[in-house]
């Protein structure tokens, strides 16, 4: 009996020495588990991911910083401009200012005009010429020459001569106002050059005349 004992007891130790010990192996694993994940290293994350702006943005940000950068230059130019002082004594042009920089006094000269073939100055032409010695003598240094001009009517050759007589006389008349005679020419186009081309009383009255214009 003791013999049939043994021989059931050991095959019956035996497998619960073997169920011990894999229960065993079993929980050392279970509490090894945890251990392991908390210990293992973390690995760093990479954080936020950053999102790149897209090419419409970018070419509507690259705009606006444009348009940002012009007004501030534009408020910068009036800042500046606010800021020039003005200029003293700046010369205002008056018909008298003298044009000795480059522009023309001789627009505000006005023209005389003549009887039919004749050249003396008339009384009308006197007081014209009278604001014209003013104008002249405002601007010295400038040479100015006098034209004198006929209708169609008499020949080339004799137009000519009268002409340039009434351009004398107009120059003969400035020089006793005081003007520089050394600063005036005189020259004679005849029947050349019509202020105005009819063929009629009011035309030719337009074309007997003497204007000016600048050497």
């Amino acid at each position: 009996m003791k013999r049939i004992a043994r021989l059931f007891v050991m095959p019956v130790a035996i497998v619960s020495l073997a169920l011990f010990t894999g229960a065993c192996a079993s929980g050392d694993k279970k509490a090894e588990g945890p251990e392991s994940q908390a210990s293992a290293p973390k690995q760093e994350g990479k954080g936020t991911v950053e999102v790149q702006p897209t090419t419409d943005e970018l070419a509507r940000q690259q705009q606006e910083d444009q348009e940002r950068g012009k007004e501030a230059d534009l408020e910068k130019m009036k800042q500046e401009e606010g800021m020039k002082p003005a200029q003293p004594g700046a010369p205002v042009e008056t018909a008298a200012t003298s044009t000795e920089a480059g522009g023309s006094f001789v627009v505000n000269l006005d023209r005389i005009y003549f009887d039919f073939d004749k050249f003396d100055i008339t009384a009308p032409s006197r007081e014209t010429l009278a604001k014209d010695a003013g104008i002249i003598k405002a601007n010295p240094g400038v040479k100015v020459v006098i034209e004198g001009h006929c209708d169609e009517r008499g020949t080339s050759e004799y137009n000519l001569a009268l002409g340039e007589r009434r351009a004398s006389a107009a120059k003969k008349y400035l020089v006793s106002l005081g003007v520089d005679e050394s600063r005036l020419y005189t020259i004679s186009y005849g029947e050349e050059k019509p202020a105005d081309a009819g063929h009629n009383e009011a035309a030719w009255a337009k074309n007997r005349r003497v204007q000016y214009s600048q050497e």
